[in-house]
């Protein structure tokens, strides 16, 4: 160890003299504390580091040496970039208190970097200012990054932000009505939230909502969009006008089995109503029945407006024996309201019995008790419980069967 010209200290070593080529990097602390990165000379400087906490006068911090043609340690075989960039403790830093700038605005900046001779600011990578302050004014959209470069000669550090410069912000939105549901899209520029307004007290936060409003009329929708840099706002008038289903249907009919094809307009679900305490919520239904006759099968359409209905007498037949026995009963059937009770009555005694069900339009089956009367040519049926409403009085003898429609009132 010996004392340096400037008054500090350097650490020496010596290699294993094998070969001819040999090289040594060493570390050292001057007399004002400063710690530098020599060579082997101790006179060459090969990087600045920044001052360290060391007792002006005191010894090197580190020796490093490396013998170029003969290695018996690996671990010390080092060149002076990778000895003097551990040593490097230069360290870059400034502040943006927002990343995101508006159109016009100023950004100032400053270095709060340690142990720096110099500093350089990049803009998008090219070289910007060499001040350890300057500002910045926001004049093209688009994101970018700012960097600082602080060196100590050799040894340098970077630090750097990315800013996004945005612009005054435009609210605008488009819309599609599908009867009472809306789909809104909106068409904003420069953006960071959106709040939707439906003109019914209903709020969405969502980009681009779908609405259901609670009835037809006038409404008022509107959209505000904000940013950092400024708020808009846009409305339109919404006009809510209801298009109803319109139910239809056609049919074929093989044996008791019968294809329906639904022919409606405007609907988006369908329920079938078979006559027979059947039914089906299929758009294009096929039905086979029990036993021949004449069935009303109703279809009832529905979209968010509302739905309508449409009603059809379909009459399938299956094997003909024994038709006309049921032919010759000629039923009746009428409601005595004040009693509550369903009156059939037949032509013919019949020993083997009539099965009666009764349903309502939705196929629901409806309990009843009947009692025939001595000639077996009447029967009643009581309703006490009945609510008013359309009901089918299905009538079975054998395989054929009898439909009658009964409206029940108060």
């Amino acid at each position: 160890m010996a004392q340096t010209y400037d008054g500090g200290f350097v650490m020496g070593g010596y290699t294993n003299g094998l070969g001819a080529l040999t090289e040594m990097w060493l570390s050292r602390g001057d007399s004002f504390g400063f710690n530098k990165c020599y060579s082997a000379d101790s006179v060459t400087l090969m990087k600045d580091t920044i001052p360290i906490v060391t007792v002006p006068g005191d010894t090197a911090m580190d020796g490093i040496f490396a013998d170029t043609s003969a290695v018996f340690d690996t671990s010390v075989v080092l060149d002076e970039t990778v000895i003097c960039s551990n040593l490097c403790n230069v360290v870059a830093s400034f502040e943006i208190a927002d990343t995101i700038l508006c159109i016009g605005d100023t950004l100032f900046l400053s270095s709060s970097s340690v142990g720096a001779d110099n500093v350089l600011w990049y803009f998008a990578g090219e070289v910007y200012a060499d001040t350890t302050d300057t500002f910045y004014v926001a004049d093209s959209l688009g994101t970018y990054n700012f960097a600082l470069v602080a060196d100590s000669q050799f040894c340098e550090d970077e630090h750097s932000y990315d800013i996004t410069i945005t612009d005054t912000v435009i609210s605008d939105f488009t819309f599609v009505i599908n009867n009472l549901t809306v789909d809104f899209e909106e068409e904003t520029e420069y953006a960071n939230s959106l709040t939707w307004y439906f003109g019914t007290g209903d709020t969405d936060t969502v980009d681009n909502p779908l609405y259901t409003y609670p009835d037809t009329g006038m409404y008022t929708a509107c959209l505000v969009a904000q940013s950092t840099c400024s708020s808009d706002s846009t409305c339109y008038a919404i006009y809510i006008n209801c298009s109803y289903p319109l139910a239809n249907y056609s049919y074929v009919a093989t044996g008791l089995s019968v294809d329906f094809t639904n022919l409606t307009t405007l609907a988006d679900s369908y329920y079938w109503i078979f006559g027979d305490g059947n039914a089906s919520s299929d758009t294009n239904a096929t039905h086979s029945y029990a036993a021949s006759g004449t069935y009303e099968v109703c279809l009832i359409a529905t979209n968010s407006c509302g739905s309508s209905d449409t009603c059809f007498d379909v009459t399938v037949m299956g094997d003909t024996t024994g038709m006309d026995e049921f032919n010759h009963l000629n039923p009746h059937v009428y409601m005595d309201a004040e009693l509550k009770q369903i009156i059939l009555r037949i032509d013919q005694r019949v020993d083997n019995g009539i099965k009666l069900a009764l349903t309502n339009m939705l196929g629901q089956k409806i309990d009843i008790v009947s009692h025939p009367s001595l000639d077996g040519r009447e029967y009643v049926i009581g309703t006490p419980s009945i609510s008013p409403g359309l009901y089918y009085l299905t009538l079975t003898l054998g395989s054929y069967t009898y439909i009658e429609k009964l409206l029940i009132m108060k």
